[in-house]
């Protein structure tokens, strides 16, 4: 990530190569991987609320704009 050359601001950069040749990454067949269930989905629920919690309890800075 950065900004560089004529780039008006920070950009993420990539390209897919599939067997050595640059492709469109919007055409690759991506595998889909698997969707939690049961006691897999209640743990991660459990986790990402738990974080949500944490980030919940970080004091925010405050901005004021100045010219």
């Amino acid at each position: 990530m950065g900004s560089s050359g004529y780039s008006t601001g920070p950009h993420l950069h990539y390209e897919v190569f599939l067997d050595g040749k640059q492709v469109n990454p919007t055409t690759v067949k991506m595998p889909s991987g698997h969707k939690l269930e049961g006691q897999d989905l209640a743990r991660f629920l459990t986790r990402v609320a738990e974080i949500e919690e944490q980030l919940r309890s970080v004091p925010m800075p405050q901005r004021i704009a100045s010219r």
